[in-house]
């Protein structure tokens, strides 16, 4: 499995270590299913385009991921991680659809 997976991250805690909104979460759980094949790309991006909340979550942990690393440059490779995963969401949600 991948390292750039939320499952991954909850198997080290990162959620309340690094203090994730529910919103985050629940796209990053949602990125998760969509490389599983249990969710399409139209409902990912439907999960960020219809909730201003959830936009902005992603917007703020790239954010709190760039803090983190200014105070402690160790955590480069979650934080990228997470960067990538919150970079794909965006992404998703931008595609045009067919």
């Amino acid at each position: 499995m991948s390292s750039k997976s939320f499952f991954v991250l909850k198997t080290k805690a990162i959620p309340s270590r690094y203090q994730l909104s529910k919103n985050i979460q629940t796209l990053l759980e949602g990125l998760d299913s969509y490389h599983v094949g249990s969710l399409d790309v139209e409902e990912l991006g439907r999960l960020v385009r219809l909730s201003p909340r959830r936009r902005a979550a992603v917007a703020n942990t790239i954010t709190k991921c760039a803090n983190i690393l200014k105070k402690d440059p160790s955590e480069v490779k979650t934080c990228v991680d997470i960067i990538e995963m919150c970079t794909e969401i965006l992404e998703i949600a931008g595609e045009k659809l067919p």
